[in-house]
């Protein structure tokens, strides 16, 4: 029993813990007015003053509850930062620009559309500058071009960069498309092959 004195009258409640529940609910024994205590996991303890009419268990009062912290998604003590979406490609040309695309591929021996953010084209970029030099070896940064970008989608089949074409053939991207991608392709001698069957000149 726990005795709830309020404003000079005592009252007792029945009191028990629930198996299987954080906290133990109290129940007046001489009134039809119910009172519930939980302890939370924290050990704060919260109570509920309940309605004992048909509207059974709808909180009528309870005590103050604490003030939450934000969730922190992140975990690094602050709530995570949301990530704007990429800006709606304008209305453009379609011809004119997937033009634009073909030429490079067409006219160039080694290239590679990338972006400026691209920790893959930067390690492509970094192989085929060792591997036949800056000379011979051309990149289209599209970052800022989403029109270009979605007519190489077009001519590659696919939306990723790295990009890369050697004498106008598709061999993928860094890891994987194409006819394997650039790293392995390079692993297997493959890309000296196609490199010196396209007229460039291994350093």
């Amino acid at each position: 029993l726990v005795a709830n004195t309020i404003q000079g009258n005592t009252k007792f409640l029945a009191a028990a813990f629930q198996p299987g529940h954080t906290g133990l609910k109290v129940s007046p024994i001489n009134t039809s007015t119910r009172i519930a205590f939980v302890v939370g996991k924290n050990g704060s303890l919260s109570w509920s003053k309940l309605r004992s009419d048909a509207n059974d268990g709808e909180p009528a009062e309870s005590s103050p509850k604490p003030a939450r912290a934000p969730l922190n998604i992140a975990g690094l003590g602050a709530p995570a930062k949301r990530v704007a979406p990429p800006p709606p490609i304008e209305e453009y040309d379609i011809m004119a620009v997937r033009a634009v695309v073909q030429k490079y591929i067409d006219t160039e021996s080694v290239l590679m559309f990338r972006t400026s953010t691209c920790r893959f084209c930067d390690r492509v970029n970094q192989l085929f500058t060792e591997k036949v030099g800056t000379d011979q070896f051309r990149t289209v940064d599209i970052s800022d071009r989403p029109d270009m970008r979605a007519e190489l989608a077009v001519i590659s089949g696919r939306t990723s960069v790295p990009a890369v074409f050697i004498k106008g053939e598709f061999v993928g991207g860094a890891n994987d498309g194409g006819i394997g991608g650039v790293v392995p392709l390079n692993g297997s001698g493959e890309l000296d092959r196609l490199l010196t069957q396209a007229g460039v000149t291994l350093l």
